[in-house]
């Protein structure tokens, strides 16, 4: 293959340079025309834009599953702020009973402290005069019922 100085040939993207050297031939790979050339116009853009709208959909479809885990766990607040609000209306209630049992209690106590203190004073007998009151009023009761 004779071959003039400073000539080459393409030949599917690669320059062969025919120039006689002292080491022979070299090949060189250049950007050349190939298969990349056979590509329409707007090629690349419309590959970027796919790839964009995918990596669009990917994340949109993250932002989905976040915000249905964000409403689940509003959810779970709002089922638990409705059951602290139930205990404490439990407990309030609780409170309540235990402040009209106390004070049911502390009520017979009241009065019968003080109708022994006037029938001590009245009789001048103390303790002895008390439990015949009371006995005068279990009696009263009992003669009532059987009424």
């Amino acid at each position: 293959m004779p071959s003039t100085s400073g000539s080459s040939e393409t030949s599917g993207g690669t320059d062969v340079e025919t120039a006689d050297s002292e080491d022979g031939p070299r090949l060189r790979v250049t950007a050349s025309v190939g298969s990349a050339s056979d590509r329409r116009p707007g090629y690349h853009h419309r590959v970027r834009v796919a790839a964009l709208a995918a990596e669009r959909e990917a994340l949109d479809e993250q932002v989905d599953a976040l915000r249905a885990e964000m409403e689940a766990l509003e959810a779970e607040v709002e089922a638990l702020e409705r059951t602290v609000e139930s205990k404490d209306r439990q407990r309030q209630q609780v409170i309540d009973n235990y402040e009209t049992i106390v004070a049911n209690r502390s009520e017979p106590d009241r009065e019968s402290e003080s109708e022994s203190a006037t029938a001590a004073e009245s009789t001048g007998r103390g303790p002895l005069a008390a439990v015949a009151s009371r006995i005068k009023r279990v009696i009263a009761r009992v003669r009532r019922s059987d009424e």
